[in-house]
């Protein structure tokens, strides 16, 4: 079994969200071809979300060809992880580890991971990082602000499409250099957010790390930033 690789030629210097559509873009072309597997979603309203995110980049990522490889690497009970590469003559320049989950989106429920799809997917059993840390809210007030939600942000299953989340947080730190230093990003993805809401995000720095959350009327989702010196 082969990674799945796509080559991209990037046009601009990739911020983090960009490289986080590239690294979905070549999921979804990767399970193209699966058609077992659409149609048992289809037949069961059953969709693909992602739970959680954790990204390690190397340095900036600025114009020139670049090679995105993907691959399923572990299932559990109810969560598939699937790992990411940017890579350029050889040399990985970021990866990432999006742990996917599948919802029953008539009863809005999370369900075990079908026969099917471990069936149709080939995992090749190598992980980017040996753990996932959990996301806590700790630390001094950095930065809050107030956002609303715009219908453009609102994906295919209905709500707000999970790179709008890094988006606010760009915006957070979008007069601050430190954003084209980020090392290290982890997100968890607790609870979608609809339209029309009004979203409030709170970055707290503890010592060397930033910790943030995003809520609505609870917890939405949370994570951290860690930044090169």
């Amino acid at each position: 079994m082969q990674k799945y690789k796509k080559h991209y030629k990037i046009e601009k210097n990739l911020s983090l969200r960009d490289l986080l559509e590239i690294f979905m873009q070549t999921s979804l072309e990767d399970s193209a071809d699966k058609i077992l597997v659409k149609e048992y979603f289809k037949d069961n309203n059953l969709s693909w979300m992602i739970y959680k995110w954790k990204v390690q980049i190397y340095g900036n990522i600025t114009k020139t060809d670049y090679i995105s490889k993907t691959w399923p690497s572990y299932f559990d009970k109810i969560s598939t992880y699937r790992e990411f590469t940017l890579e350029r003559d050889g040399h990985i320049l970021a990866k990432a580890t999006a742990i996917y989950v599948i919802v029953d989106m008539k009863n809005k429920k999370l369900i075990e991971i079908p026969q099917i799809v471990k069936d149709s997917y080939q995992l090749i059993q190598e992980r980017n990082f040996e753990k996932i840390e959990k996301a806590s809210i700790k630390g001094d007030i950095y930065c809050e602000k107030n956002f609303y939600v715009e219908k453009e942000q609102i994906d295919l299953n209905g709500h707000v499409h999970n790179t709008s989340y890094i988006f606010w947080l760009e915006k957070c730190f979008e007069n601050n250099s430190m954003i084209k230093k980020l090392k290290v990003f982890t997100i968890t993805y607790m609870k979608e957010i609809h339209y029309p809401n009004k979203v409030n995000l709170l970055i707290y720095k503890d010592g060397e790390n930033y910790n943030f959350s995003i809520k609505t009327n609870d917890f939405n989702a949370k994570g951290k930033c860690i930044f090169n010196d």
